[in-house]
This record gives structure tokens, sequence and C-alpha cells, in this order.
């Protein structure tokens, strides 16, 4: 394991919605921890290579905090995890930027029959182990720096012939020799859920290895306590936290995380006394150096096949449910449904307005949940967008001037993807049919032309 050098402090997740946050605070934010992929597109026919941001990322480089890199969608737990075409824009960035180390998920979200939609457990055996530390050890030789594995949340009940979580975690970092990301918020979700205490989790953990700590706010659905980043540190989580930071003598830095939707909760007053607080963390921290635990090279449970338990996974969350399924299934369903449906809101945004004020919400629901039985989830919210505006030409109900809005908003993505510039063309104008949705009025009576609109620039 490369050793980690330097203690970086407290911090968040940066969004540009917070940038005055970061510049305006750098005592308190410490800390700037980026998740690149939130500010990539793919390219058109590029099989899955992105192009970034470049001022968003020029805007982070000016900030004077440490910056640390956390991976959100190409996880390294299943048996897709390996080799991806982002990862020379992921190291561009770390070249760009300099962690000290950079993380991912100990999940999947991918399978041999396409996209899962959703950050999914990986395979808690022998063989599950094996595969994502093969991956793990791929990634940092790709990037070229220390890896972290974030701590993953799980919905599942916990089963008979899988490890335990501490125990598959301490495997996969053993047989990695790698570093631990542990989001704390992702265990007490899983305990709260009926799976293993968060205590038991740490104590199994080679705790030397353990470099950083993420720590957020949830809220409850369906029974089920979510891992949402929609809030503040639950007073007991934080508690909890206060206990255990002495045992943790390798942690080099503590992240707030919060989703840019939930923003809207917080104000900066309170974003702040959240990150002071993790002052008293941070000075809780141990000061011993602690040994790594050897793992056993064949853990005596967990004999499952990685690639049969994520198809089976898969499986269960795209076909027909059946009765006796989990109820979990039932909520990584709703998940899944979510998200991609917040996926077309923010792309297709006057089209689905258009369609709620000409045939209502309830219809547009209707809608939505057709189109997700009828198609498996893409990996990118930009072909999410355009497999949807293929849909809805063939299925939407007849809707005047939805064929002009859907083409904006199509042709839109599509330029953003392939970069540069582009011409549009319409038989009405779009002008007065998105202002016209904006004051929240179904267009009328709109004279036919050849109407013309260029976006983009060349690169």
């Amino acid at each position: 394991m490369t050793e980690i050098t330097g203690e970086l402090g407290v911090g968040a997740v940066y969004w540009p919605a917070l940038h005055r946050l970061f510049e305006v605070h750098p005592d308190i934010v410490q800390v700037a921890e980026v998740e690149p992929s939130s500010f990539w597109i793919k390219r058109l026919g590029s099989g899955g290579a992105v192009r970034s941001n470049r001022e968003v990322l020029a805007a982070i480089e000016a900030l004077p905090q440490a910056k640390l890199l956390h991976g959100v969608g190409y996880p390294v737990g299943g048996t897709c995890g390996g080799g991806h075409p982002h990862l020379a824009e992921f190291r561009h960035w770390a070249e760009r930027l300099d962690p000290p180390w950079t993380s991912e998920h100990l999940s999947f979200n991918e399978t041999g029959a396409g996209p899962a939609g959703f950050l999914l457990p990986p395979c808690q055996s022998a063989d599950g182990v094996a595969i994502a530390a093969a991956n793990i050890r791929a990634r940092a030789s790709a990037l070229g720096r220390s890896f972290a594995f974030e701590t993953g949340v799980n919905y599942l009940p916990a089963r008979a012939d899988e490890m335990e979580d501490g125990a598959f975690f301490a495997a996969v970092a053993e047989a990695a020799d790698c570093h631990i990301l542990l989001d704390l918020h992702n265990l007490w979700a899983n305990e709260r859920n009926g799976r293993s205490r968060v205590r038991d989790v740490v104590a199994s953990l080679p705790r030397g290895r353990v470099c950083e700590i993420h720590l957020a706010g949830g809220q409850a659905k369906d029974g089920y306590w979510l891992d949402a980043h929609s809030g503040l540190v639950p007073a007991s989580l934080f508690d909890l936290a206060l206990d255990l930071m002495p045992d943790l003598p390798a942690v080099g830095a503590i992240v707030f995380e919060i989703a840019p939707e939930h923003l809207r909760n917080v104000d900066e007053a309170g974003l702040l006394a959240q990150i002071e607080a993790l002052h008293r963390l941070w000075e809780r921290r141990g000061r011993s150096p602690a040994a790594s635990r050897a793992c056993p090279a064949e853990p005596a449970a967990g004999k499952l096949v990685a690639a049969q338990w994520e198809a089976a996974l898969a499986g269960a969350l795209s076909g027909p449910q059946g009765v006796d399924a989990p109820a979990a299934i039932a909520l990584y369903r709703s998940l899944i449904d979510a998200f991609r449906n917040g996926a077309l809101a923010t792309t297709l945004t006057y089209s689905l307005r258009l369609l709620q004020l000409t045939h209502g919400t309830p219809a547009v629901d209707r809608l939505l949940d057709d189109y997700g039985a009828a198609t498996r989830p893409p990996l990118y919210p930009s072909d999410e967008a355009i497999q949807f505006a293929a849909w809805l030409e063939a299925n939407a109900p007849p809707t005047p001037y939805l064929a002009d809005i859907v083409e904006l908003e199509r042709g839109a993505v599509r330029i953003a993807c392939a970069g540069g510039g582009g011409e549009l063309r319409f038989r009405h104008d779009p002008s007065l049919i998105t202002a016209a949705i904006a004051e929240g009025r179904v267009p009328r009576d709109l004279p036919p032309g050849d109407y013309r609109i260029r976006l983009g620039d060349p690169d």
C-alpha cells in the first residue's frame, strides 16, 4: 500500500453553487472533494469517452483548498468495473488538481447485459473480493494515484451465504492493498435497514487503511433509511462518529456530502456550522499507528459467483417483479425510476412540461412508467435523453408543438455531446413555445414557417 502523507483536514463536496463558500472560508472548509463526472458529458460516437466543462475545472483549480477526486459513476466492485474510456479524462483532472488519493464506490452499475441504472451492492464472496481487488489495482495503476474504495450502502437483507459487511471490506482492502473511504452514513443506513452494526464493521477493518470519512444526511422512504445526501448529519450519527474517531489513526480528510438538489434545504450559515462541527471529529482522530490485519486468502463464508449475482440482481430489477421478491427490490426499482426521471426532467424540461400542461401530471407519470418498463437505463443522462426523445416520437399522445420542443432539447443534447456548434430547424418558432411553457400556458395558434437556431460554438 502506498502511504498517504499529509493531513488535509475538513471539507465538503464541491458544487458550483457552493463556490463562494470555498472561496471565502478556506480556514473552515479546508478540502474540496470533486466529483469530475458531474461536469462531464459523453462525446457522441465515442464509445464512452467524455468531454469536460473546462470552465468548472479551471474554477476549482483556482480554489485555495486541498483537492480530492471522487468517482460516482464507474464503480470498482463488479465484473464490468475494469477499464473505462473515462479514465483518461479522470487522470487529466487528477494531474490538474493533484489529489493525494482518488476514490470510487465498491459497487457495480453494469453487467454483461448493459447498465443496471443504479449503484448496486457487489457480490460479497471470495470471487467478489478477487474481482474488486483486480479492478482496484488496475484503476490505481491507470490513474497513477493512491486509491480508496468507498464502503457502500446496501438495501438488500443480509444473506447467510455471503461474507459479513466488515469482513468483505477488509478482505478487499487487503487483497487490493489499498485504502478505505469510510462512509459512515452509508454504514449507518445499512444498520438501520437491518444489516451489520456500524461498530462491528469498523472493528473488522484494517483501520490503518482508512484515509477518509464521509458524513451526510438521509431520509426515510418505504420503511428504509436512504443515503440521500439530503441534509445535515443526524445527531446520533455524529455522536457515533465522535466515539469512533480515536480508533482511526490514518484519517487524512473528513468530507461532508450534500446533493445539489438539496442545497435549498440548508443556507450558507447552516453549512458552515455543519463543517465547523466536523472539526470536532478531526480533533478526535487517532494518533497511534494501527497495523493492518491479515485477511484469510479464502474466506470461510461467501461462495457466491459474482457474475451470477450481478445478473440475478440486475434481472430482478429490470424484469417482472416476483411476488416473493424482497421489499428492497421494490425500493431499488423506485430509486432507479426516480434517477432516470430526474435525468429526463433536467435534459427534456420543456418537453415534459408541455406534456403535463396538455394532458396532466397523471398522464405524464404513466408515460414515464411505460417508458421505464419498455427500455433499459443507459449509462449516461445524454443517452437517456436521446433515447426518451425517440420513444416519445413513437408513443406520446398527440400534442401540438411537441415535435418542435423535443427537437430543440434533443438537438441541444446532441450538440453538447459532439462539441462545437450546430443548427436546428423547426416548423414553429421555438422561442414562442418555450415562453408559453415557462408561463404555464399551452402554446396556441403559432404560425408555421422555417425557423432556425444555431447553438454552441466550435471548440
